[in-house]
């Protein structure tokens, strides 16, 4: 368990040349406020991820009418395929994705009596054939960006991804808390990467009125105590386990 560090507060005073200063404080402002729409985008998509479930699930879903749509992939009738195939449902807040069971030759199709109960039921089915795979259109448990966009916005997501830790790594010293207590709470809790972009190594719009005055912050030790990495591995870990059990992905980690 690490030890309450010194928070590193900071004045509005500073030496140097100011243009210089200004230029490079507000470039760091405008990747901070370009990285905060990124992280925010990103979670967003997170959030409209589908959560994983069954094909159990979807046949209770189904019973308490609470499915208003489902997309599915399918074999053409007679393709002797085999496989799982996946299958997306609109049953409330979120969807859900799970993968069913077909098998041409041995007669095994989970699909079939749920999408034959769906329709009697009236409830919208989109089927994309299993031939449209090499296409582009697959039903996956992706979020609205990804579905809308295509698998390529991933390749951004993994530079934002990237450059925020680059940040972290780079930043001086923060006065909130200590860098591995901030890496130990955005590993295990990434809707929070707004919040760090937005308040360290200082609030966003301390450093803009800093970058327009050229002036460089200078830390005053000792008015304060930071989070350090001991307790923020113990306070990120047991929040994540609560949201975990929400079963959304979003808040469920990557860890």
């Amino acid at each position: 368990m690490g030890h309450a560090g010194t928070t590193a507060q900071h004045q509005l005073t500073g030496t140097g040349v100011p243009g210089q200063r200004g230029r490079r404080g507000m470039m760091g402002v405008a990747l901070r406020a370009v990285l905060i729409l990124g992280w925010t985008v990103l979670l967003l998509n997170g959030l409209t991820q589908a959560r994983e479930a069954s094909v159990d699930d979807l046949g209770r879903d189904l019973a308490a009418g609470s499915v208003s749509a489902i997309e599915v992939q399918r074999p053409a009738p007679g393709d002797e395929v085999q496989g799982s195939f996946g299958l997306r449902w609109d049953g409330g807040v979120f969807d859900s994705f799970t993968r069913y069971d077909y098998r041409f030759r041995a007669g095994v199709d989970e699909a079939a009596p749920l999408l034959e109960q769906a329709r009697a039921d009236g409830v919208a089915v989109h089927v994309v054939p299993v031939g449209e795979y090499g296409r582009g259109e697959v039903v996956t448990a992706s979020g609205w960006l990804v579905r809308t966009l295509g698998p390529w916005v991933a390749g951004v997501g993994a530079l934002v991804f990237l450059a925020g830790w680059l940040m972290l790594a780079s930043s001086p010293q923060l006065w909130l808390a200590s860098k591995w207590a901030w890496f130990w709470l955005l590993w295990l809790l990434p809707p929070l990467w707004p919040v760090f972009l937005l308040l360290e190594p200082r609030p966003l719009g301390m450093s803009l009125r800093l970058a327009r005055a050229g002036r460089t912050p200078q830390p005053l030790p000792g008015l304060g105590r930071r989070l350090t990495g001991g307790w923020a591995l113990v306070i990120g870990w047991s929040i994540a386990a609560l949201l975990g059990a929400t079963g959304i992905p979003l808040l469920t980690g990557w860890y």
